[in-house]
């Protein structure tokens, strides 16, 4: 996901604890409220509805958690890439 956004030029943070992060779309690191409300958070809307469209079902607000467990296969997480790809703008 960094590469794709990094490759994009798009303003982001992602937090991760293990295999739970969080994709803030801002330029600022995002430790805690004031770095939350720097946050586009009209971006994510219209990330997550496209998302959603194409069959990847995210968190509907930023500041909820993305989880991968072991339910997720090879195919699963693929597909998330490759939609999030072509969808993120």
């Amino acid at each position: 996901m960094e590469d794709i956004l990094k490759m994009k030029k798009l303003k982001f943070s992602i937090n991760r604890a293990g295999s739970i992060f969080t994709l803030f779309f801002t330029d600022r690191q995002v430790c805690d409220y004031a770095g939350a409300k720097t946050c586009d958070t009209r971006k994510y809307a219209r990330f997550f509805w496209s998302m959603l469209e194409h069959g990847v079902n995210l968190p509907p607000s930023q500041f909820e958690g993305n989880f991968i467990s072991f339910a997720h296969q090879k195919r699963d997480l693929e597909f998330m890439l490759e939609t999030f790809a072509e969808n993120i703008k």
